[in-house]
């Protein structure tokens, strides 16, 4: 069995580069016939350590301070290293198999930044800014930035909750923003697929 750890909106004919290689990435390993688990994971945070995987993306070493793209409503779907360790572990002694996402908080982005780092200041700059910089070699590469610009992916904490027989209980109380499924945008070239994952139970 293979546990596979993806990321939220991966499709093989995405026209986003990062996602379009995770999407053939998934093919490979559905095509080889072994059993597999995929946990779509956005952003990793550890209270104790104060760290999160998304530091390295945003993180300006010389300013000691984050930059993020200025756009509204940019959400960071959320899970503790503790509650990511307990999904794997009961994956790998369960037979739950397919893709499913894996969180227990929705961020804000800076909030998300604020409460896992110990970083205190995070900036908001106009993304073509932030274009110029990643095509200068200084910021990350234009294919992650696009993932914080894209229209947001919709993800549900109970079904996984509910395959895996376990209770995702985030670590601590943030201000959480909730995400209503008639407020939610869709490219149209993602239509079909994303609005077929969503069903009503």
């Amino acid at each position: 069995k293979v546990i596979v750890l993806t990321y939220p909106g991966v499709y093989f004919n995405s026209t986003n580069l990062f996602l379009q290689h995770k999407g053939y990435i998934e093919q490979r390993f559905v095509a080889s016939g072994i059993p597999c688990t995929f946990l779509a994971i956005q952003g990793i945070g550890d209270s104790f350590l104060n760290q999160n995987n998304l530091h390295s993306l945003f993180y300006d070493k010389i300013e000691n301070r984050y930059l993020i793209p200025k756009k509204t409503r940019s959400f960071v779907y959320s899970i503790t290293l503790n509650n990511l360790v307990s999904l794997i572990l009961k994956g790998m002694h369960t037979s739950v198999e397919g893709k499913h996402d894996a969180f227990d908080t929705i961020f804000e982005i800076k909030t998300f930044l604020l409460h896992y780092s110990r970083i205190e200041n995070v900036t908001r700059m106009a993304p073509l800014y932030l274009y110029f910089k990643s095509y200068c070699g200084t910021y990350l590469s234009p294919s992650m930035l696009e993932l914080f610009l894209l229209a947001t992916v919709p993800m549900y904490t109970f079904r996984t909750e509910k395959e895996f027989g376990i209770s995702l209980l985030s670590e601590i109380q943030p201000q959480v923003l909730s995400v209503r499924r008639n407020e939610i945008s869709f490219p149209r070239q993602y239509n079909p697929f994303l609005k077929s994952l969503i069903t009503v139970e």
